[in-house]
Order: C-alpha cells, then sequence, then structure tokens
C-alpha cells in the first residue's frame, strides 16, 4: 500500500553555525514533515522560539518559550540553520515525489549534525610572528526518515457486484468512498454495487490485521 521511499538523505559541505543547527535538528526531530515544516515556518516568523537544550552558556532569553513546561526559556532564531532544514525537507519531498497528504505520515526518524575535519589555518603577526589556529570550515547534516509507526495504513479488500444498470457514475462514487476511508485505521471494506445505487448497499465493518 506504501510505496517505498529514499530513507536516507545527506547535506554535505554546510556553512552555518554548528551549535545553532544542532539545537535546530533536535527540535525538529521526532516529528512528521508537515509538523517540522511548519514548525520552521513559525520560527522564522518569529512566533516560536528554539530552546536551546545543550549549547545554552551565554544564550539569552526570549519572551515565548513555546509554552513548555518544565523547560527554561533560553532559545534563540537561527534563520540560516532553519532555511538549511526546510531545503532539506524540500529535497525529500521532491526526490520521493511525496505529495502534500503523504507528509504527515513520514516520519523525521533523527537528524545528525557532524563536524567535518579540523585544519591549521595560519596568520601573520607583528614582529615576525606566526599564529596558528585551528578551525571547522564546514558541517555535515544526516537525516533518516521513515514511516510513522503509530501510523497503519490499511489493507482495503473492495468486492464490487456490479447488476445490469450499473453506470460509471455509481463506480466512481464507490472509489470515492474508497479514497475518503482509505487513512483511518484497519478498515475492512465490503462494496455491492447492485441494480440501483443505494447507500445500504454499502457496509462497513472493522477488522484485525
Amino acid at each position: 500500500m506504501f510505496r517505498i521511499i529514499q530513507k536516507k538523505l545527506i547535506h554535505k559541505n554546510i556553512r552555518a553555525s554548528f551549535k545553532n543547527t544542532t539545537e535546530t535538528a533536535n527540535f525538529i526531530k521526532n516529528k512528521t514533515l508537515f509538523s517540522a515544516k511548519k514548525l520552521i515556518y513559525q520560527i522564522l516568523s518569529k512566533k516560536k522560539s528554539v530552546v536551546f537544550k545543550k549549547y545554552n552558556t551565554g544564550v539569552g532569553r526570549v519572551p515565548k518559550p513555546n509554552n513548555l513546561q518544565n523547560c527554561h526559556n533560553q532559545g534563540r532564531y537561527p534563520i540560516k540553520s532553519c532555511l538549511l532544514l526546510l531545503s532539506l525537507i524540500k529535497n525529500i519531498e521532491k526526490i520521493n515525489n511525496i505529495k502534500n497528504e503523504e507528509t504527515s505520515l513520514i516520519l523525521i526518524k533523527n537528524l545528525i549534525v557532524n563536524k567535518t575535519g579540523k585544519y591549521i589555518r595560519k596568520q601573520n603577526s607583528a614582529f615576525g610572528k606566526i599564529l596558528s589556529f585551528i578551525i571547522y570550515i564546514r558541517n555535515k547534516i544526516q537525516c533518516l526518515f521513515n514511516r510513522d509507526p503509530n501510523f497503519r495504513t490499511e489493507k482495503c479488500i473492495i468486492l464490487i457486484i456490479p447488476g445490469p444498470n450499473c453506470y460509471q457514475k455509481t463506480i466512481n462514487i464507490c472509489i470515492y468512498i474508497l479514497m475518503v476511508n482509505r487513512y483511518y485505521y484497519n478498515i475492512y471494506i465490503l462494496c455491492m454495487l447492485l441494480d440501483f445505487f443505494d447507500i445500504n448497499s454499502f457496509t462497513f465493518g472493522t477488522k484485525k490485521i
């Protein structure tokens, strides 16, 4: 029922803050694509803030701590990191041809932000001195996503018995009812098309799969 999608995406050579990107990735982890995009748009419009839980040394407080209980209000609005993660989510949807209806079914399982290798940069100083700095130049984001385990797509069983006066309209109504009910939990559908279309001819029941 659910098609196989590419489950891993890596974004390399990113010039962005490591700490801001890590906290933003932890903020949208274990959420669906739809809710993650909604959160990012709220951060960009400064309706919500990213709460810094790990790298919060010297981070100021924000007036909107997202109504979280038992949590401090140290946070920021990292615009560059949000735009990077938003482009990563849009790449996921474009590669796998995910429609707007299916964004609430796919879960971001893990988001990992890694530092790349460091190198030494030299700088000439006064009186013939040469100073050396060990710096990180780029970051790497690794995204793992999968189906939402709490949401089960059902197996729909259809039995169509057409009568002598069965028209295309009744078949379209039957398919429409199937499309409406395909996102419900564990539905077993038995559809019978008789001579005249009647809503009582459609019997719905539940069956555990």
